[in-house]
């Protein structure tokens, strides 16, 4: 399964539930997991999505991603990823995500 799938199913996932539901806590770590497995893989796909939602969606957990990778890359792929859909108003997750690099 890629990457994609496996995003695109925990999204699906957490689509479904009411956004105060407890279990979406456990779809977040499942997607920070999958994020952190593999750098290179995780900067391609980020680098390739061309949908807001999916951005919006991921754009929960950019600050425990980047906790974990301490990676500048990572940081670049997400302003770029903000660049692109500015209405999805990314800035203060991708602040939060710069705030746990160190």
């Amino acid at each position: 399964m890629t990457l994609k799938q496996k995003i695109d199913g925990i999204i699906r996932n957490i689509n479904v539930l009411h956004k105060e539901d407890p279990k979406i806590y456990e779809y977040w770590d499942q997607l920070t997991e999958c994020l952190i497995e593999d750098r290179n893989e995780t900067l391609s796909f980020i680098k390739a999505i061309d949908n807001e939602e999916v951005a919006e969606d991921l754009s929960t957990v950019f600050d425990d991603v980047a906790l974990t990778l301490q990676d500048e890359r990572f940081i670049a792929a997400i302003e770029e990823l903000s660049d692109k859909f500015p209405e999805a108003n990314l800035s203060h997750m991708v602040n939060a995500a710069k705030n746990n690099i160190n």
